[in-house]
């Protein structure tokens, strides 16, 4: 490894505390920012959906794949552990700088809700590894 260099991470999804709700909630904040932001995509967003349920899995990802969003976006649902992060930078010898988790969500009152809620979290790590 080499001496020195910064660690960035912003928007990345925590894993849910309550799964089944947060997904749940999630698609409720899609559809009520398509309709908002996007009307002209909601009848195709529903296709894609639709096409996605009947789909069969690809065999080189094990699940459905219906655009590529499928593939770039799939750890987005599960989250990711930002403790697990903490920990190896820390293991490699990086200082914490700044980590932050907060309440999400594309529209106002979605995010309004969601502050209160905690359903849908994202996080933020600034690491550093200076020359000590």
């Amino acid at each position: 490894m080499r001496i020195g260099g910064f660690f960035y991470s912003n928007s990345d999804p925590v894993i849910p505390k309550w799964p089944a709700w947060a997904c749940a909630f999630d698609s409720l904040d899609i559809a009520v920012a398509k309709v908002m932001f996007d009307p002209k995509d909601v009848l195709p967003g529903v296709g894609r959906r639709i096409r996605k349920l009947f789909s069969r899995s690809d065999p080189e990802f094990g699940r459905a794949v219906v655009s590529m969003g499928d593939i770039a976006e799939y750890h987005v649902r599960s989250g990711t552990d930002d403790q697990q992060i903490l920990r190896i930078l820390q293991e490699c010898g990086f200082a914490i700088v700044e980590h932050l988790r907060y309440a999400t969500g594309r529209t106002t009152a979605l995010r309004f809700f969601n502050e209160r809620l905690r359903l849908l979290e994202s996080f933020k790590i600034i690491a550093h590894r200076g020359l000590s």
